[in-house]
């Protein structure tokens, strides 16, 4: 398990400027889905959160300063 992490670690700061591009367009897709297209109260107080907090999550793996 330890050396999966390490591998996906690796590889994310290898293609970290796609995937941060990737993360702040899901981010932003969220925020939309959430305000324009789905009008439920339980799926924007619910599944919303946890995916923004995933995303962030992943933009906080990703996040260093570029060589």
């Amino acid at each position: 398990m330890a050396f999966a992490l390490e591998s996906l670690w690796r590889w994310a700061h290898r293609k970290r400027r796609i995937l941060r591009l990737l993360i702040l367009v899901a981010i932003a897709s969220l925020f939309v889905d959430g305000y324009l297209v789905e009008r439920s109260f339980a799926h924007l107080m619910l599944l919303h959160p946890v995916l923004l907090v995933a995303l962030l999550g992943a933009l906080t793996l990703t996040w260093a300063p570029d060589e």
